[in-house]
């Protein structure tokens, strides 16, 4: 399906035949970019997390897309994702000429630079039986520590699909060690004394892997071992009695880690 895009971009031009340093001027055009159509035949369940569905196509994972991707759409008059998709490349198209490096006007966004970005973006989706789907990464679990312990806040497991570099390889885990995922969260709340985190935790929904082929991610050794400060930090949490000793010996060890 071919949708188009409101692109402008800069055309460079000598004002006479004596000149030598390019002037630019600002072309304005509607182009046509193609957005590749499957049917749901040709799509392979993968995943399934947190009720949605994942497929694996053309060596990639998709999922349905919402308006909301796009980032447009009015409340009053709701749009389908594909209706937002057409919409925006119209009317809050992003492809406008700008500089590549805002030091060196030589280096404009031409049209084959506007065409490359285009294109790069709208690979990113998949009509499927008219339905628009967005490119999605693999899931997996990671831990998450909130508040100063003792039930502050809470220990939280969740379904995430990037890497945070805050965070150490430790607390991440692939789709298909949800036994070892929760095991690990509950000694971190245990340590922690966010018991109140505990029963949620072993309720946690698993994802649903349809086949393990498809499970790529390796957090030992795709991650590093997470932002040193926070660390330790989170070592002072689990290692204090109540929140009130969690957080005179948090404040301890940020003057310290000021000092140094």
């Amino acid at each position: 399906m071919l949708i188009k895009i409101w692109t402008k971009y800069n055309v460079g031009y000598l004002p006479t035949s004596r000149c030598r340093k390019l002037r630019y001027k600002e072309e304005e055009e509607y182009m046509n970019v193609e957005v590749k159509e499957a049917s749901m035949s040709q799509l392979t369940p993968a995943f399934e997390a947190e009720s949605v569905m994942i497929y694996a196509y053309a060596g990639k994972l998709w999922r349905q897309s919402t308006e909301r991707d796009i980032h447009v759409g009015n409340p009053e008059n709701p749009m389908t994702a594909l209706e937002a998709l057409v919409y925006a490349g119209t009317k809050y198209s992003t492809y406008f000429g700008r500089y590549k490096d805002i030091f060196d006007e030589g280096t404009r966004e031409q049209r084959e630079d506007i065409v490359a970005r285009a294109e790069k973006d709208i690979a990113g989706y998949l009509i499927v039986d008219g339905v628009l789907y967005k490119e999605a990464s693999e899931p997996m679990y990671c831990i998450y520590t909130f508040g100063l312990g003792a039930n502050h806040a809470s220990t939280d497991l969740c379904v995430v699909n990037f890497y945070n570099s805050n965070i150490s390889k430790e607390r991440y885990f692939n789709a298909l060690d949800y036994n070892k995922a929760v095991e690990k969260a509950i000694k971190i709340a245990t340590r922690r004394g966010d018991t109140k985190s505990i029963d949620r935790i072993k309720n946690f929904t698993a994802i649903k892997v349809y086949d393990e082929k498809y499970v790529t991610r390796n957090p030992e050794k795709d991650h590093g071992n997470g932002n040193d400060f926070l660390n330790s930090i989170e070592a002072v949490v689990e290692s204090s009695k109540n929140a009130n000793e969690a957080a005179l010996l948090t404040m301890v060890t940020m003057v310290s880690n000021k000092e140094k």
